[in-house]
């Protein structure tokens, strides 16, 4: 019964995202692509929702702050936030309203399994 209780007190509460927890989770996926040096990269963040336009905007490793602003805007506008786990190419040329392509990811660092 208590199980029950839980449970339901959990699906009737607010879900919200927490800056502190994204900020932490952009800076561990990309504390390391500073290893190689020669090969500087960018990441992406793309919101996307069910008859919403999709917003997808660049950032330097180094713009954490900027792109924690964004994903929690854009998840406090009921988007679903997603992130590149992997490095993109400087040099990358991605088309206004696209994201980036597996050809413009210099390099693996992870892979997500669902």
């Amino acid at each position: 019964m208590r199980l029950k209780y839980e449970a339901q007190k959990m699906a009737n509460k607010k879900l919200r995202a927490n800056k502190n927890t994204i900020a932490r989770f952009i800076k561990g996926i990309t504390g390391d692509w500073s290893d190689c040096p020669n090969q500087v990269g960018l990441f992406e963040i793309r919101c996307l929702g069910e008859d919403k336009t999709t917003v997808s905007q660049i950032f330097a490793s180094d713009a954490v702050g900027e792109a924690t602003d964004l994903a929690f805007r854009m998840n406090a506008n009921k988007l679903n936030v997603y992130m590149t786990i992997n490095p993109i190419n400087i040099d990358a040329v991605i088309k206004s309203g696209k994201g980036a392509k597996d050809g413009d990811i210099l390099r693996a660092h992870y892979s997500f399994a669902d």
